[in-house]
């Protein structure tokens, strides 16, 4: 599993420590709104990104980056 994270380029979760994985909405399996819309999402509690709409090119990268940014812990309260 270790490496399929690894070749995704998700960190772990940051709530539960679980594998994250993409996931797209595809057409007929939710609300007509979101087809096409593209997340990332953990594995084991379900916490995820905001949904994100491509236009010509996959989102991946730009969830990517949304799911791997941490708070700087010296600013942690």
């Amino acid at each position: 599993m270790s490496e399929d994270r690894e070749k995704l380029g998700l960190s772990l979760c940051p709530f539960c420590g679980g594998a994250a994985r993409f996931g797209k909405c595809v057409p007929g399996e939710q609300e007509g709104e979101n087809d096409g819309a593209e997340y990332v999402e953990c594995c084991d509690c379900g916490a995820s990104t905001c949904l994100v709409f491509p236009l010509m090119d996959s989102a991946k990268q730009v969830l990517r980056d949304m799911w791997n940014r941490r708070t700087d812990a010296s600013h942690a309260r």
